[in-house]
């Protein structure tokens, strides 16, 4: 939280890519009360898995985020559902959630490398403003698998937010909260004697965090000074206003000097003839209850520092004010608190519910935790009690959007019956009217009803879906929830199950699955990943690339026995080195394996070909008895059985398209051929 150099200021730079030592990416799981779908997919994202040239949409790195996000055990976000806006990419988890009488207002972020973690508290939203553009505060933990660092802290942090998160258990959110504790046990694995170092807190339970900090405060002296820095205020004259409420408890508590200065710090706005001003909110006003009090405002400098920009033609002009920083002063010693909390009613829990707030507590002396304090423009300004200082009516809330509260999620899952076909799940609780769920249409294809439920007993029901509908699903990523009654309607997320139904989604926008031929080729390592999905539209004679790259050669290979062979292989031993050079990630192992660009995307292009004509069947078994052979081998050679289980799935699909390359020959496959005799020689791959 200190100011730092420019790099150290701008957050998303604490989250880059170029983090040395720490391996791939497994997890990534936040809270937040907004998120920005294109930031978060196309700036965030690619800044932490490492993928270049995103920001610009190109679709090769679109392709390699997809690859990276498919690749990571966990992608997972919870958001208040009242920031909802749209979600990122399917490969990612996204859970709005609805809190009765309050938000979910804290800004948790955990990554989980390799061989560490970064965590990060404080009061940025998973918006541009938040990690580029406002003036925030936030705190950064790491810690490394062979370094200890922050690694108490961080367990202690990650494993309090599963205690204070367990309403978002009940809401749907649990893989959120469960994806909190799988690195939080990864740390204490890591360093199991590890002590917290730093003091956070949560806030919206049954304590407030008003009270909190008054009994935090122990002297030896009173609280002599109070510093408020917030972008939202809710002082409105009145004796139930935050302030006058918090000076209560604190005089209540004896721990209020008789002569107390407090400095408020507002935002600010620019003046005509250059300058700023302080923002008052409006109608902002203080309670004369307040006693002796004396109450100075500050505008907070919203000038950006040439310094922090990435390129010197970018033309920010003004930082808004989003910190959030409460410091008590007493003597020599000061008691502050930093992260995600307003200085409002709900924000800091004075006479209503709070929202779920997480801040860091800091102890040190008055002019240590000054630094916290942003710098200010202008003159400070004494405010009187019921000095009116923006007679301006405060504007109605406007009414909010229709959010189906009731729902717990709409989710993608594997059938049971056939892995290869998803069917739409929908979760409801008992508050749920009668509601019907369709597909989103837009100006090319209807929208499409997939199903009805609800009623007092709540539901959990499944669709089958057909491919309309299911590709308006990927597409769109929502779905339409209608109340039958009240005809009310929202789009509500769609989140697709990880393992089998994740693997299920295009690896890229628009992009089939690559053929025979274009798996081959990368295998040999002619091509690069990105070079098996060219973007739409565009040929791909290179190397034959492409879903149909042989026939577009225009050479006949399909009874060319020996040129098979040959190229396929050469393509073994790229095979066996992708397939055992996989991290410690159970998701990356499921996508090389079970994946479009693995044994058994090869197994199914082998299978489609021989079924098609465009090889004999006697040359599509040859090359799935030899993965066969690659995939046992490297499962016996596999030290964890979670693993060894993947490998055995790996293996039961790829023999299920051997019977049906069998199937279609039986004569070239009976007992006495010289293929079944070649089989036994090599030792396996019959069902």
């Amino acid at each position: 939280m200190n100011r730092g150099n420019a790099a150290d200021r701008r957050l998303i730079d604490r989250f880059r890519f170029d983090v040395k030592g720490l391996g791939d990416v497994r997890r990534i799981v936040a809270t937040t009360h907004n998120l920005e779908a294109d930031f978060f997919e196309h700036d965030f994202l690619p800044n932490v898995l490492g993928v270049p040239n995103a920001e610009d949409h190109a679709f090769k790195a679109r392709t390699e985020l997809q690859r990276r996000l498919q690749q990571c055990d966990l992608v997972a976000v919870a958001m208040d559902a009242a920031g909802y806006q749209g979600r990122p990419s399917l490969r990612t988890t996204l859970r709005p959630v609805t809190l009765r009488g309050r938000r979910l207002h804290a800004k948790l972020l955990a990554v989980q490398y390799e061989h560490g973690v970064r965590v990060s508290v404080g009061s940025a939203n998973l918006t541009p403003g938040g990690f580029r553009l406002n003036r925030e505060v936030a705190g950064v933990l790491e810690t490394r698998d062979d370094s200890e660092a922050d690694a108490g802290s961080i367990a202690t942090v990650l494993k309090s937010a599963v205690d204070a998160l367990v309403v978002l258990r009940e809401r749907g959110a649990q893989d959120v909260v469960e994806g909190f504790a799988a690195i939080a046990e990864a740390v204490r694995r890591w360093h199991p004697k590890s002590k917290p170092q730093h003091d956070l807190v949560w806030s919206g339970g049954a304590e407030s965090l008003a009270q909190d900090m008054v009994q935090r405060w122990s002297g030896p002296g009173p609280v002599e000074r109070i510093r408020i820095v917030s972008p939202f205020w809710a002082e409105d004259g009145t004796d139930r206003a935050p302030l006058v409420r918090f000076v209560a408890l604190l005089r209540d508590a004896g721990k209020l000097a008789p002569q107390c200065d407090v400095e408020l710090y507002l935002d600010a706005a620019a003046l005509a003839e250059g300058g700023h001003a302080i923002a008052y909110p409006a109608g902002f006003a203080l309670s004369s209850g307040l006693g002796g009090v004396k109450v100075t405002a500050h505008a907070v400098d919203p000038t950006v520092d040439q310094n922090d920009l990435d390129m010197k033609v970018e033309l920010n002009k003004a930082r808004a004010l989003h910190a959030k920083v409460v410091i008590l002063e007493g003597g020599e010693r000061a008691l502050a608190y930093a992260g995600s909390g307003n200085f409002t009613r709900a924000g800091w829990g004075i006479g209503v519910p709070g929202n779920i707030e997480l801040g860091w507590v800091l102890t040190g002396s008055p002019k240590q935790l000054r630094e916290l304090v942003p710098e200010t423009t202008g003159q400070g300004e004494e405010i009187r009690p019921g000095q009116l200082l923006n007679d301006s009516a405060p504007a109605e809330e406007e009414e909010a959007a229709f959010w189906p509260s009731y729902l717990l999620g709409a989710d993608l899952e594997p059938d049971p019956d056939d892995p290869d076909r998803l069917l739409l799940v929908v979760r409801a609780d008992q508050s749920a009217p009668r509601f019907a769920v369709a597909t989103v249409g837009d100006a090319a294809s209807a929208s499409v009803q997939l199903l009805e439920a609800g009623g007092s007993a709540g539901a959990e029901v499944r669709a089958a879906l057909g491919s309309a509908a299911l590709q308006q699903i990927m597409h769109e990523r929502e779905v339409l929830i209608t109340e039958v009654e009240s005809g009310r309607s929202a789009h509500y997320p769609v989140n697709v199950a990880a393992g089998e139904a994740r693997l299920r989604l295009p690896i890229a926008p628009g992009a089939g699955r690559p053929g025979e031929a274009a798996l081959i080729a990368y295998f040999q390592g002619k091509v690069d990943f990105e070079d098996l999905y060219p973007p739409p539209g565009e040929a791909a004679q290179r190397l034959h690339v492409g879903p149909r790259g042989l026939e577009e050669s225009g050479v006949d290979t399909s009874q060319i026995l020996s040129y098979q062979v040959r190229e396929f292989v050469q393509a073994l031993p790229g095979i066996r080195a992708e397939i055992t050079s996989v991290g410690r990630s159970r998701a990356a192992l499921e996508f090389a394996l079970l994946g479009q660009v693995g044994p058994v995307g090869l197994a199914r292009a082998i299978c489609e070909a021989a079924e098609h004509g465009g090889k004999s069947a006697v040359a599509a078994a040859f090359q799935l008895v030899e993965l066969l052979r690659v995939l046992e081998d490297a499962a016996s050679a596999a030290a964890e059985e979670d693993f060894r289980e993947v490998y055995q799935r790996a293996i039961t699909r790829v023999r299920e398209y051997l019977a049906r390359v069998k199937a279609r020959d039986a004569e070239a496959f009976s007992p006495q051929a010289a293929f079944s005799k070649y089989e036994s020689v090599i030792g396996g791959g019959a069902p």
